[in-house]
């Protein structure tokens, strides 16, 4: 599968099962592009970072401020060769098929915030990708260390909020209007609902448009 943010308008892409394209500036003519509805969880960059911290639930305060007496180190646009490898593992790890991802490939996006959290050894135990465009960060990659290093599931969860913090700090330095932290599909996942409640975000929604190139694939999406 593959995603394009931003397009003029949809348009073919050959060589993927299914390709994507959210906030396009023109519908497509052609009705073989399918119109998904589809919501994010976003937060308005609108108040202060102390503000925003205040909306997380308890939870979600609680474990950044752990984090910080973890002293873990926290990484902005390096090591692009560590996420990579650390999203390749994790793929594999659970048996995901989706594509590979390279250095090179993180670097296509102009502009782009790349956090890492990394322990005392410097393992990177959470990441997160983001592209900016018109004002507005987009998160594309979330990543963890969950099944590539054993027994680090406390540390992970910790690591994940930090580096989601951060990601809204570096939001709110380059003066942006809205963050959106993540996809939440049809809005109907348990997952994505907690993830509203965890770090206080708004619910956006959009259309996007689907083209199915994949035959089999093409019987769910009619």
């Amino acid at each position: 599968m593959k995603e394009i943010w931003y397009a003029e308008k949809p348009y073919d892409i050959r060589g993927y099962d299914i390709v994507q394209f959210y906030f396009v500036r023109q519908e497509p003519q052609d009705n073989s592009f399918i119109p998904k509805k589809s919501y994010f969880a976003v937060i308005a960059l609108n108040k202060t970072m102390e503000a925003i911290y205040r909306s997380f639930d308890r939870t979600t305060q609680k474990e950044i401020r752990r984090a910080r007496r973890e002293n873990f180190k926290v990484e902005t646009n390096e090591d692009y060769e560590g996420f990579a490898k650390l999203w390749n593992e994790f793929m594999s790890a659970k048996k995901i098929k989706k594509y590979e991802l390279s250095e090179s490939m993180l670097h296509m996006h102009p502009d782009h915030r790349l956090v890492n959290v990394k322990d005392a050894e410097g393992r990177i135990l959470a990441a997160d990708y983001a592209c900016i465009a018109e004002k507005q960060m987009y998160m594309l990659y979330i990543i963890n260390a969950i099944g590539t290093i054993p027994g680090i599931e406390d540390k992970v969860s910790m690591a994940t909020r930090l580096a989601h913090y951060t990601m809204i700090e570096e939001a709110l330095k380059d003066r942006l209007q809205k963050i959106n932290l993540r996809s939440l599909g049809d809005g109907r996942e348990e997952a994505g609902k907690k993830f509203e409640s965890s770090f206080g975000t708004e619910r956006e929604e959009t259309t996007a448009y689907v083209k199915v190139y994949n035959p089999v694939l093409k019987l769910f999406y009619r």
